[in-house]
């Protein structure tokens, strides 16, 4: 059938920093899970004083037939009073708009990660 959007597709999970200046964002590490980022952290860290940094889960969907990516959403870590990080409900578009749910499973992944 013409028209139809090929909803095969595989979806991957990403733990990022990156580095923010004024007008621009350098990717600084890419891990897949949780505790790895963490220990990058830890590593690298404290954070030079002119420098800022933005913790992010990133999930991608690639078209399993084509290996194309279809879609990108973000979500920011925030950094509570506790010092702890958290996840927020949904994802959203680097170009703006409420994305899916983030999964459950991601925020306890999180949580265990900076026990």
């Amino acid at each position: 059938m013409a028209g139809m959007i090929n909803k095969r597709r595989t979806i991957e999970y990403c733990w990022v920093v990156r580095e923010v200046a004024l007008d621009t964002e350098e990717l600084v590490c890419s891990e897949k899970s949780a505790p790895r980022l963490f220990r990058f952290i830890d590593d690298r860290f404290p954070v030079i004083a002119e420098r800022r940094y933005k913790f992010q889960l990133v999930r991608s969907a690639y078209c399993i037939d084509t290996d194309n990516l279809m879609d990108r959403q973000e979500a920011e870590l925030v950094k509570g009073e506790d010092g702890k990080y958290t996840l927020p409900d949904n994802f959203e578009y680097p170009c703006g708009g409420l994305g899916v749910k983030v999964p459950g499973s991601l925020k306890q992944a999180l949580k265990r990660a900076q026990k």
